[in-house]
Parts: structure tokens; C-alpha cells; sequence
């Protein structure tokens, strides 16, 4: 199968048809505390271990996938499917795509597995090969009022990050994914 084609943002460019239907995408599947502002994103666009993409099919934006190379692992920042898209297997086709681009282990965050719906993505990650490790860990925030949330790491290794590993990614978090975002300067 063909992978799906897509577009790189590299700019935040409201007049741009691609941030628009990124921006879509991105506000119907995450909550305020849980987005970058729009004044965030030409920090992180700018930054070049930061990889916005926009996928599109039939001419139709299907999902976006922000993740941050950090030459010992890649970080999946946001990675999200228009609701229309979801469902059908896209999410899963697209996440395994990205895993075969790159040898080095991926990581996300996931809302702690705590109903229906948490436990449906957590199990949906584990069929794909992720990990979970059970050490606490809270995000720093992306708007000012809002605290640090509590997420579940997950790997792409099989199984939970080595110590050194963890620490190196919640380093490289702090220090460079979230370096432009004032709130989560706070603590």
C-alpha cells in the first residue's frame, strides 16, 4: 500500500488552507489545556527536530502528526484524526508508517486509562507494539492557570523506557519541545 501523503507545516499561517485544516483537526481532538496557543507555534515550527504534518486523502484533511526528532527517539507531540476518519483503520495505518520510517523508538503520552474511552486508546497503542511504563509523569503546561498533567509514557520498544531513556526524554521535553511556551515555565 502506498503510504499516505503529506504536507509539512512549517509555518503558522492563518491564511495558509493547510494550518487551517490542521487547526480543525487539532481543536476537535484536544481540550484548551492540552493545545499550544497559536502564539506557541512559530517557536515549535521554527525548531527543526519539530515535524508538523498534515495528511490528507481524496483532497480531504484526514489527520495531523507533530512529533519531535530527538535523534534517540522520536516524540509524538499530537498525533489526531479527523473525526470523520476515524474508525476505519486510518490511525493505525498511519502510525505504523511513521514507526517504519526510522529505526529509534518512539514515544508518546497518553491520558492515564481511567474509562471507556482512555482504555480504548491505551489498548489501541499496546496493539501497535507500545509500551507502557507505569512511572509517573506529568506534562508541563501549555497555557498559564493550568498545572502539569498527569500522562502515561509509552514506548515503542515493547517494552517500558530504561531509566537513562526516560530521563533523556523528559529532559529533551522540558528543554526543547516546551522551550517556547511560557506557561510551562511555571511550576
Amino acid at each position: 500500500m502506498t503510504p499516505l501523503p503529506f504536507a509539512r507545516l512549517r509555518a503558522w499561517d492563518d491564511a495558509s488552507a493547510d494550518t487551517r485544516a490542521f487547526r480543525e483537526i487539532f481543536d476537535a481532538a484536544f481540550p484548551e489545556e492540552e493545545r499550544r496557543t497559536d502564539a506557541d507555534w512559530p517557536a515549535a515550527l521554527a525548531d527543526p527536530l519539530c515535524n508538523a504534518r498534515l495528511y490528507r486523502a481524496d483532497g480531504d484533511a484526514r489527520a495531523i502528526l507533530v512529533f519531535w526528532d530527538f535523534g534517540r527517539c522520536r516524540y509524538v507531540e499530537y498525533f489526531a484524526l479527523a473525526p470523520e476518519a476515524r474508525g476505519g483503520g486510518l490511525g493505525s495505518r498511519l502510525l505504523r508508517e511513521f514507526l517504519a520510517e526510522s529505526a529509534v523508538p518512539v514515544v508518546l503520552e497518553i491520558e492515564p486509562p481511567e474509562d471507556e474511552t482512555t482504555t480504548r486508546r491505551l489498548r489501541f497503542y499496546e496493539r501497535l507494539g507500545f509500551a507502557r511504563d507505569a512511572r509517573e509523569h506529568f506534562h508541563p503546561p501549555y497555557r498559564a492557570g493550568f498545572g502539569r498533567q498527569r500522562l502515561v509514557v509509552l514506548n515503542s520498544g515493547g517494552k517500558p523506557l530504561a531509566a537513562d531513556a526516560r530521563e533523556r526524554f523528559e529532559r529533551e521535553l522540558e528543554t526543547r519541545a516546551m522551550r517556547g511556551v511560557p506557561a510551562a515555565k511555571t511550576r
